[in-house]
């Protein structure tokens, strides 16, 4: 789509990209920092070099952030010049994020080696994929920056890269 483009492939989870007048808007960073990384390379070489101006958390599983800090440097987070969007509070979105993934990360680990076959040796009897992508980089690292702008009704506006925003805010 026009001013929309997406990163496939080069990790278990897609990286959108909005370009704006004044930026790139980046909707959901993958789940590991190389992954982000590449993709990034791959937009500044093929699509823009415009700044990232906003970044936009979908929600809380960690393949939506983990690769956040591919994207954007934290130092530009806490200035204030690069917000991260996200449903729900801050608080909220934090508490979920950190709960799923560090309290009940190596549980999920575990499951998500069965789930997604990574334990398989890949090649014509292994895996494909893992269903919802490629498969996670090896040796990943993740990344995570709490949001600072918080969605908590829908209808909510943001002008982002000289774009206006309307969210759906879709709890739970």
């Amino acid at each position: 789509s026009e001013r929309v483009f997406q990163v496939r492939n080069n990790d278990i989870a897609n990286l959108s990209v909005i370009e704006g007048d004044d930026g790139l808007v980046i909707v959901d960073a993958m789940s590991a920092v190389e992954g982000a990384q590449a993709a990034m390379k791959m937009i500044r070489e093929h699509v823009s070099d415009k700044p990232v101006v906003a970044v936009i958390y979908t929600h809380t599983h960690i393949d939506h952030y983990g690769g956040v800090k591919g994207v954007v440097d934290e130092a530009d987070v806490r200035s204030g010049k690069v917000p991260i969007i996200a449903p729900g509070t801050v608080a909220s979105f934090d508490k979920f994020a950190i709960g799923e993934n560090v309290i009940a990360g190596n549980a999920m680990s575990r499951r998500a080696s069965y789930a997604f076959g990574s334990l398989l040796e890949p090649g014509p009897q292994g895996f494909v994929t893992c269903g919802i992508g490629v498969a996670t980089v090896p040796g990943p690292s993740i990344s995570y920056i709490s949001p600072t702008d918080g969605i908590t009704e829908t209808g909510t506006r943001r002008t982002l890269a000289g774009l206006d925003f309307e969210f759906l805010y879709a709890p739970d």
